[in-house]
């Protein structure tokens, strides 16, 4: 079966070809933020809790997935793309990581006739689905991610102002463990908030929600978070010249997919002052492009908690949605584990640490 470019045919056992990203410091700071407390640019707070240096984020990593399956599967991944990774070992700043992708499943998506009542043309077969098998090492061939990413072989965006989204059922090596709640995750804009409570794994209550502020795109954004994770694709890049062409099929530039995932990950932190962590695995669905000049909310909620190995984890599902429409751009569900309000994680190096969860 070719690829939506007619390059390379994608059949199971296809090699995607790899990428291979230094994660400099400089790199971090752009993705995080750069502030006092934090493991990922602090690097004595990051000593104090255990580590030899600062960490990437995990979802830097769920980044140079994503570079892989939009070169693989193009629009097919940014409408109706997943990823589900679980992250083994921490990545630190200076690390170099080599990220593989190997083609595990095709399988048939919907039939024809839904293809063809939702676009108006068919595609022989319907729309396929491609699963991938990613794994991220380190140097020391150290495997520190692993999961699997998919797509839409079919090339179904881009949709247009009303772009449709992708609903189906469980793929076997894929499956769709995003929302598993159900429903919509509700929850009307706060007002002021008029005390910040520390989060702690013993107060968590399981059902609580939570809103973030509205979110611009602007093409600073975009600049920022391509440089961040070394990713210059044409679609996610802002021409100097606003009069030049965009090279983009929706008509403007859009922003990576995982863009707004800080958003969800510091849903949180609307409401509680909360410690660091290790994410332990996280889960993306992505419906619509982020199209630059957007708005964009997040929405949360605690789905679960459980405490392993004397650690303990909180699971947290989200939306993000384009303001003022409502339309779900993204969804996905994080799982983290929660530091010892001021100690070292078990109180020794964490450079040992394997699958926290």
């Amino acid at each position: 079966m070719p690829g939506p470019d007619g390059g390379s045919e994608v059949v199971v056992g296809l090699e995607l070809p790899a990428l291979v990203k230094h994660v400099s410091q400089r790199r971090i700071d752009a993705y995080s933020g750069v502030r006092p407390h934090s493991i990922h640019t602090d690097e004595d707070w990051a000593r104090r809790k255990g580590f030899r240096a600062p960490l990437a984020q995990g979802m830097m990593s769920t980044a140079y997935v994503s570079e892989l399956m939009v070169g693989l599967l193009g629009t097919g991944f940014v409408e109706g793309g997943r990823v589900d990774v679980t992250f083994l070992a921490p990545v630190f700043a200076g690390d170099t990581l080599t990220v593989r992708g190997v083609v595990s499943d095709v399988v048939q998506e919907r039939t024809a006739e839904d293809a063809t009542a939702e676009h108006g043309a068919a595609e022989d077969g319907g729309l396929v689905r491609v699963v991938v098998a990613v794994r991220a090492t380190n140097a020391e061939d150290r495997l520190t991610m692993a999961g699997t990413a998919s797509g839409l072989l079919a090339e179904a965006g881009p949709f247009g102002p009303e772009p449709s989204t992708v609903e189906s059922g469980p793929v076997a090596s894929n499956r769709r463990r995003i929302d598993a709640s159900g429903g919509r995750i509700d929850g009307g804009v706060p007002g002021p908030i008029e005390g910040f409570q520390r989060l702690a794994f013993d107060a968590l209550t399981v059902g609580e929600t939570f809103v973030s502020d509205d979110r611009l795109l602007r093409p600073e954004d975009l600049e920022t978070y391509a440089f961040a994770v070394d990713d210059h694709h044409p679609w996610f890049t802002v021409p100097d010249d606003p009069a030049a062409p965009v090279d983009s099929p929706y008509g403007r530039p859009i922003a990576h997919p995982t863009l707004l995932g800080n958003q969800a990950l510091f849903l949180r932190h609307t409401r509680y002052v909360v410690p660091a962590g290790l994410h332990a695995k996280m889960s993306f669905e992505f419906l619509r492009p982020l199209r630059l000049g957007v708005r964009a909310r997040s929405r949360g909620r605690i789905v679960d908690t459980y405490r392993r190995r004397g650690r303990g984890f909180m699971v947290t599902e989200f939306e993000t949605v384009e303001e003022p429409s409502s339309d779900v751009l993204v969804r996905g569900r994080f799982t983290q584990m929660l530091f010892p309000d001021d100690e070292p994680l078990d109180g020794r190096s964490t450079d040992d640490v394997e699958a926290p969860c």
